[in-house]
């Protein structure tokens, strides 16, 4: 019989173990959601709520509308923006035809969606001819405005005459993006 106790000895030590380690693995991740990657316990920003979800994006919760971004707006402080005023219900969005990749079409589809929620008109455009499917050419001089994607070892959002050029690499082109976009909507200066 006491070698039956030792073992229930044993399988209780060993029970007692695995929810110790349960409740570590459970309190490390909670700590980490809630208080996010580098220990700021706040999301929020400029007056302006957000929430972080499991996929890593961000939501922007901006007249009782939930909105996605990629980045927190504290992400993008040091990435080079000059200012812009877009006052219209058209906009061209122009790429060139040979950049065009998965990242490309991303952020553009995220300018797209956003211009649409603020009821703005995106036209799809080239800024090159060659290799153009059958839509405009733009180009920054235009009498309309122009949002020019480009792809750049720079991230930055700037202005050339009418185009607001969001330029990138890769990763680079979706902070643009969101930049873009926080400055529209008053969050970023």
């Amino acid at each position: 019989m006491r070698f039956g106790r030792k073992d229930t000895g044993k399988k209780r030590f060993g029970i007692y173990l695995t929810i110790i380690i349960v409740l570590l693995m459970v309190g490390g991740t909670v700590g980490y959601v809630f208080r996010g990657s580098d220990g700021d316990t706040s999301l929020k920003y400029n007056g302006y709520d957000f929430i972080k979800t499991g996929e890593n994006k961000i939501v922007l919760v901006y007249n009782d509308q939930n909105l996605g971004f990629d980045y927190h707006p504290k992400d993008l402080e040091n990435l080079p923006f000059e200012a812009f005023e877009l006052d219209s219900s058209k906009v061209y969005t122009a790429y060139d035809p040979k950049d065009r990749d998965q990242n490309l079409d991303y952020s553009m589809m995220k300018i797209f969606n956003f211009m649409n929620f603020l009821s703005i008109k995106p036209v799809l455009s080239c800024y090159n001819e060659i290799d153009c499917p059958d839509i405009p050419i733009v180009n920054c001089d235009e009498s309309f405005p122009v949002i020019q994607f480009r792809k750049d070892d720079v991230n930055k959002v700037y202005t050339d005459d009418k185009c607001i050029i969001l330029s990138g690499d890769a990763i680079g082109l979706s902070k643009s993006s969101d930049r873009f976009i926080y400055f529209l909507l008053g969050v970023m200066d």
